[in-house]
């Protein structure tokens, strides 16, 4: 297992992220008659910015420049929220003009908090694995394997670098919970069903193909899919028992940080070992990621 040096992280997520930036306070503005009077923007490098009244048009302005990497000081919120609480210091509720029953969201949510909840994410996996290993029920065997490294993601949806809309706040949107393995159900012996789940962690490349270059590429760092990997293929006479063979199967491979357990026997399956004399690759070496890792998902399976 690899903690991140940075945030107490898997090792591989750390590597994939920025550092935290200080993020842009938003603050009243200077006594005028004893009263506290605009806005004033605090930038991390000790300037300060004037801005309008309006905090709609104050945050569009500094939103434009730090995304949501802001801090409402108490006294905005205090004065310009109306909405609800559940969000103290994380956002301001403010009315929209002649709709009296909307309300518009100016969320402040910052590069510590995005790090924080990838923290939180995997400190509660940890304390998930802790309890599977004392009793690995079927609902525990469920939940870890929701949330375990080997299959978190970057979130989907999001754009890429180079897109419309990218910004580098999409670097910390990674989607740790909530993996399903594919599930298929078929007739076996004396007409009983039979549960079969196929799964996979996350891909770390991607290759895409160049149509004018007429030649493939390859976009390290991806991670936005998933891979069929032969060796947690598991079937059971219930999905409950098929849900905890998985999970000792993904324990085998796979560390609690998500990374490829060194040295783990493998046998070929007899399927396997025919497509390798198909694709004329039967003595293939493992090849490995750029974290050096056994990458089984570039073997072409």
């Amino acid at each position: 297992m690899e903690r991140g040096s940075r945030y107490n992280i898997p090792g591989w997520l750390d590597r994939l992220l920025p550092d935290v930036r200080p993020p842009v306070r938003i603050c009243l503005g200077r006594d005028s008659g004893g009263v506290r009077a605009g806005l004033l923007a605090h930038h991390p490098d000790g300037t300060t910015e004037q801005l309008s009244e309006d905090i709609v048009r104050a945050y569009s302005l500094v939103s434009g420049v730090a995304g949501t990497n802001i801090e409402f000081s108490k006294g905005v919120v205090k004065r310009y929220s109306s909405g609800p609480s559940w969000l103290p210091g994380r956002g301001i509720w403010c009315p929209v003009d002649g709709k009296p029953r909307y309300s518009r969201l100016l969320l402040a949510h910052t590069d510590a908090d995005r790090a924080r909840l990838l923290e939180d994410a995997w400190a509660e996996f940890l304390e998930c694995d802790r309890r599977w290993r004392e009793e690995p029920t079927f609902y525990r065997s469920f939940t870890w394997l929701a949330s375990h490294p080997a299959f978190w993601t970057r979130e989907l949806g999001a754009p890429r670098p180079g897109e419309d809309g990218w910004s580098d706040e999409f670097l910390w949107a990674w989607e740790t919970g909530g993996y399903q393995p594919e599930l298929f159900v078929y007739e076996g012996k004396h007409g009983k069903a039979v549960v079969t789940l196929e799964a996979g962690a996350h891909v770390p490349e991607t290759e895409r193909w160049d149509s004018a270059a007429k030649s493939s590429y390859v976009i390290e760092g991806s991670y936005t899919e998933h891979y069929h990997d032969p060796r947690l293929d598991v079937s059971a006479s219930t999905y409950e028992k098929a849900i905890g063979k998985l999970a000792r199967r993904v324990d085998r491979f796979f560390d609690v940080d998500g990374s490829e357990r060194a040295g783990v026997p493998y046998k070929l399956t007899q399927l396997e070992k025919t497509l390798r004399r198909r694709w004329d690759m039967p003595d293939m070496p493992p090849r490995h990621n750029a974290a050096g890792e056994v990458d089984y998902s570039l073997h072409g399976r």
